[in-house]
């Protein structure tokens, strides 16, 4: 099934309004992103207007948002309104940054990620994701609430 990633800004309401968004899975689970600087100042209400259409909205790469390296409590209130998170298995070998790593081993630590996503571009990531998958933060994640794996 065709699937896509939605940038929460200021384009991103009239294309939920109009309810023809790309989704995945049965449940209706509704990939979005945000600025990897800034916070969104809107988050929490486009979180509800998503919810409320009928999604069940889906962080993408929650681990590279500059503005969360601050505060872990970001993520932890974003969780705790039900969005599910998508790590990239990039991350896992450091390919975005330290911190992005770090980030991503530690949602995995507390059981916060549900998805992991490769963002795989071209073959040249190949061998990034195979070091990934050499992790210690990947090999734990047998027996997790782990709901997919895309690779």
């Amino acid at each position: 099934d065709a699937a896509a990633e939605y940038y929460l800004d200021e384009g991103f309401m009239p294309l939920l309004k109009k309810g023809d968004m790309l989704t995945f899975g049965e449940q209706n689970y509704l990939l979005v992103e945000t600025n990897y600087l800034n916070e969104t100042t809107n988050l929490s209400q486009l979180i509800f207007d998503i919810k409320l259409a009928g999604y069940i909205p889906v962080l993408a790469h929650p681990e590279r948002y500059i503005y969360m390296y601050d505060d872990f409590d970001k993520f932890r209130r974003l969780y705790d309104t039900e969005v599910l998170f998508q790590v990239n298995l990039a991350s896992l070998a450091g390919h975005y940054s330290k911190e992005a790593k770090v980030n991503a081993e530690k949602l995995i630590k507390l059981d916060m990620v549900h998805f992991l996503g490769t963002d795989i571009h071209h073959t040249r990531h190949l061998p990034v994701m195979r070091a990934a998958m050499q992790t210690k933060a990947y090999q734990s994640l047998s027996g997790t609430k782990l709901r997919n794996l895309f690779l």
